[in-house]
C-alpha cells in the first residue's frame, strides 16, 4: 500500500508539474508580448530575462515552481514613480500577469485538473505496476 501511494504521489506530481511549465510558459509570452510592445529597452535586461526560461519546476513528491525575475519588474507595475508622482501612462507587466496566470490558470487546473481522464491514467499505470485495483466506473 506504501508503494501504491508512493507511485499515485509521483503521478500527482508530474500532473503539477506539466501544469507549471504551462502556465510559466503562457504566462512569459504574454509578458514578453507586453514588454516588447510598450517599455523602452534601455539595458535589455528585462526582454532578455523573460525571453529566456527563468523559471524552474521541481515534479517528485512536492513539486514546486519558482520563477527568477529581474529585480526592477515589480516596480514597473506600480503606478506612481519614486517620487510619489502618478504616472502618465501605466501598463501592468508584473502583478497581473503573475496573479492571472499562477493562482487564476495554475491554481483552477491543480484544484479541478483531476478529470477522469487523469484519474483513468493514474489507474492504469497503477494497474501497469502491478496493482489490483477495483473497478471504480460506479463512484
Amino acid at each position: 500500500m506504501l508503494s501504491q501511494q508512493y507511485t499515485r504521489n509521483l503521478i500527482i506530481g508530474e500532473f503539477a508539474a506539466e501544469v507549471f511549465n504551462e502556465s510559466a510558459t503562457l504566462m512569459l509570452q504574454e509578458q514578453y508580448k507586453e514588454a516588447a510592445g510598450f517599455f523602452q529597452t534601455r539595458s535589455g535586461r528585462l526582454l532578455e530575462n523573460i525571453s529566456g526560461k527563468p523559471w524552474r519546476v521541481t515534479a517528485g513528491d512536492n513539486p514546486s515552481m519558482t520563477i527568477d525575475f529581474v529585480r526592477h519588474v515589480r516596480f514597473l507595475d506600480l503606478k506612481k514613480t519614486a517620487r510619489g508622482k502618478k504616472k502618465k501612462v501605466y501598463r501592468r507587466i508584473y502583478n497581473r500577469f503573475f496573479h492571472g496566470y499562477i493562482y487564476g490558470y495554475a491554481y483552477k487546473r491543480l484544484r479541478y485538473g483531476f478529470t477522469q481522464g487523469v484519474r483513468a491514467e493514474i489507474i492504469q499505470r497503477l494497474r501497469q505496476s502491478g496493482y489490483t485495483i477495483p473497478d471504480t466506473s460506479n463512484i
